[in-house]
């Protein structure tokens, strides 16, 4: 479904990335954890060239690509089989909701308008917000744009989600109703790739769980492993902050 095979990534001479396997299959979910700065959320964005690579391959489904000699249509091709939710929500301020849903299906995909419309409203209705169709960013609460945000990735029928930390602009108390939308989506057999520093959720969500540290993939495998015999000595270090959350041992 998806892989990333030696991805190298640096910036201004400072190596961020050092050659990063990543597969995930389909219907799976995949969770990276790691403290920051570790390049969780670099790779998440060479996943879909938000940022290219130096070095190494992508493929979504059959296309591979070669990071250094992709184009624009290479590109294009990759990002049509992907969707991204941002932590930030990145939506547009002057569309209303189900105008930023739509935006995603006319304008890079060419649907129909009226087409776009109902898929969008679909995906609003599925993420639980269609009473908010109408309603601007300014209007809705942090967990409802980040609704929308999900519900614009999920609209596009990708082969794989990329999230980047979704609960980490939300308050408290918001950030467990997106853990319960995520959850059903897994359910669903929707194909994510999640950045995250919510460790339940990894724990009780993801088929596997990769732990990041200095721009490597230190230690994978599924959360039992990961979170109760982890073999790396970093990662029973990161993982110790988190002692309330889970019986691991050390």
């Amino acid at each position: 479904m998806f892989e990333m095979r030696g991805i190298k990534k640096s910036f201004n001479g400072n190596r961020v990335l050092n050659g990063v396997d990543v597969t995930v299959d389909k219907g799976e979910v995949v969770a990276i954890i790691g403290a920051s700065g570790s390049g969780k959320t670099t790779l998440l964005r060479c996943a879909n060239f938000l940022e290219r690579a130096d070095e190494g391959n992508v493929r979504v489904g059959d296309k591979w690509v070669d990071v250094k000699k992709a184009n624009k249509k290479d590109i294009l091709d990759i990002r049509r089989m992907t969707a991204f939710v941002f932590q930030n929500y990145s939506l547009f301020s002057n569309k209303t909701a189900l105008g930023n849903v739509s935006e995603c299906l006319t304008t890079p995909r060419k649907v129909p308008r009226d087409e776009a419309r109902r898929i969008a409203m679909e995906a609003l209705t599925r993420v639980g917000i269609a009473d908010k169709a109408d309603d601007y960013p300014s209007e809705l609460s942090g967990g409802q744009q980040q609704r929308v945000g999900i519900a614009r990735a999920i609209a596009v029928s990708p082969d794989i989600i990329f999230l980047d930390e979704p609960t980490s602009a939300l308050d408290p108390e918001l950030i467990g109703e997106i853990l319960l939308l995520l959850k059903d989506l897994a359910l669903a057999g929707a194909t994510m790739l999640i950045v995250t520093h919510e460790i339940r959720f990894a724990m009780e969500v993801a088929n596997q769980v990769l732990f990041m540290d200095e721009g490597l993939v230190v230690e994978s495998g599924p959360p039992r492993e990961i979170f109760r015999f982890p073999k790396e000595e970093r990662t029973r270090a990161f993982l110790r902050r988190f002692t309330s959350d889970f019986d691991y041992q050390i």
